[in-house]
Formats: C-alpha cells, sequence, structure tokens
C-alpha cells in the first residue's frame, strides 16, 4: 500500500491527475478488502469483474460527490476518457 502511494506522488502529472489516481488507488485496495471479507467472514464467491464494477462505481461517485471542480460524465469514466 505504502509503494503504490508512495509511486502515484512520484509521478510527473498534474495535481488533478495524481489526485484522480490517488482515489483509484484507496478506492481498489478498499474494494478488494472488502471482496477479502465477504469470502473468508460470509463465504462468498467474489468475482474479479464484480470487484473492477464496484471500484468504477464508487470511484466514480466519490470523485463526482468531493473533488472541488471536477466532473465527469458516466460514459467518459468507463472508457477513463477524464481528461
Amino acid at each position: 500500500m505504502k509503494d503504490l502511494l508512495e509511486f502515484q506522488k512520484t509521478l510527473t502529472v498534474s495535481a488533478k491527475i495524481k489526485g484522480l489516481l490517488h482515489a483509484i488507488i484507496l478506492t481498489t485496495c478498499w474494494m478488494i478488502w472488502k471482496a477479502r471479507n465477504d469470502v473468508i467472514f460470509n463465504g462468498k464467491r467474489v468475482s474479479i469483474g464484480k470487484i473492477v464494477g464496484d471500484v468504477q462505481n464508487s470511484t466514480f461517485l466519490w470523485i463526482n460527490n468531493k473533488a472541488k471542480n471536477y466532473a465527469v460524465e458516466w460514459n467518459k469514466w468507463l472508457n477513463f476518457d477524464v481528461f
């Protein structure tokens, strides 16, 4: 986790892109953790496709509701056409 966040900080891209990557990294880790808990504690089967979809949905909602002066359309987000 630490390495992922440190890597994101060292990129030579705009602050906007760094912010998006930060949100994607954190959401991905959170969704993997939730899926892990579902498998271990609830005996559920979890598909990678569902985790990816959950990351897309959650990150999209977080960015559109929390990011200052930044919004993206859903269709563009699905194609990662966000800049």
